[in-house]
């Protein structure tokens, strides 16, 4: 089984408890990753954007997303 976590970030607010669960499956052997906006920890199986292009759309992502229902 592959299990994948997408969080805003990866220590903090609800990212905090997908992080443990996360953990928890890696050490049960299950195949697990986290994809994340924000990446704050050192672990290697966190996975945020890397390239400066890629972390600023990330950035300005939610503010697009919402314009349509300012509109």
């Amino acid at each position: 089984m592959k299990v994948l976590f997408v969080s805003a970030t990866d220590i903090g607010g609800a990212g905090r408890a997908s992080y443990r669960l996360h953990k928890a499956l890696l050490k049960a052997n299950i195949d697990s990753t986290m994809l994340v906006q924000r990446k704050n920890s050192l672990d290697h199986t966190v996975v945020a954007p890397s390239s400066k292009l890629q972390q600023l759309i990330s950035k300005l992502r939610p503010s697009i997303d919402n314009l349509p229902s300012k509109l």
